[in-house]
């Protein structure tokens, strides 16, 4: 049955030992989370709605696709835009607006990997819009202890009306092209499986093909007909020359 219904004992069992029927809050208190939240609660909440985890994405990052567990994976592609696969990181870039003293902290190096779940305006997942003051793309922090952060590249979460823009695009344009590159790779490979038996492998193609036969037919033929041409000039001059040795 539902966990509402459950008995005490077997809802306080199931939540301690199978992370289920707690009936923690997560999104209360998530502004403080790493000192206010319980250890339990911080565990149900990760698993169920992957918030308060403690993972750390550098450790094994080399062997990230054996040793990291999908819960690891899915929490730090969607915090720090590390181990998501196919799809590229979430980093900064170099932006004008990108100005130290306004957030109190210093700005990173463009290209350091994006932080989520630092500040409850990211929800976890995306950057700070904020107006577009400190970055055309948002600005995220860059740092744990919140003391770095830059301006958001292209790469980042969409969110908000920028997601139903790219949303729409991506459905709308980028989609059907993607349709139209496949298809066209398709034909591209399926001309040169028909031009291969054609220009390769045994026959008369192969060898000089039956152009090239006519070819030294035709040659043949016409040097033939030069000479006997050639033969015929002769012939007439000597008769010619025969002629006049005998009137004189």
């Amino acid at each position: 049955g539902e966990a509402a219904n459950w008995k005490e004992g077997k809802a306080t069992w199931c939540c301690q030992n199978e992370l289920v029927g707690c009936g923690f809050n997560c999104s209360a208190g998530y502004s403080n989370w790493q000192r206010g939240w319980s250890t339990l609660k911080k565990e149900y909440c990760c698993k169920n709605e992957l918030r308060g985890c403690t993972f750390d994405c550098s450790e094994d990052w080399s062997n990230r696709t054996l040793a990291w567990p999908p819960i690891k994976k899915a929490w730090c592609c969607k915090t720090e835009g590390a181990g998501c696969e196919e799809k590229r990181p979430c980093l900064t870039q170099e932006s004008k607006l990108a100005v130290g003293s306004m957030l109190r902290g210093r700005v990173a190096p463009p290209g350091t990997r994006c932080m989520f779940g630092l500040d409850e305006r990211d929800e976890g997942y995306h950057c700070i819009l904020e107006g577009g003051f400190y970055g055309s793309l948002g600005w995220c922090y860059t740092a744990k202890d919140r003391s770095s952060w830059g301006a958001c590249n292209e790469d980042c979460p969409l969110f908000g009306p920028l997601k139903k823009i790219g949303d729409r695009l991506r459905k709308d344009l980028i989609t059907p092209v993607r349709k139209f590159g496949d298809r066209l790779e398709h034909l591209e490979k399926l001309e040169k499986q028909l031009e291969g038996p054609l220009m390769s492998g045994p026959g008369p193609m192969a060898k000089g093909g039956f152009a090239g036969g006519n070819d030294a037919e035709a040659s043949s033929d016409a040097g033939d007909m030069i000479g006997d041409s050639e033969k015929d000039a002769k012939k007439k001059a000597k008769e010619g020359n025969d002629k006049k040795g005998g009137k004189k």
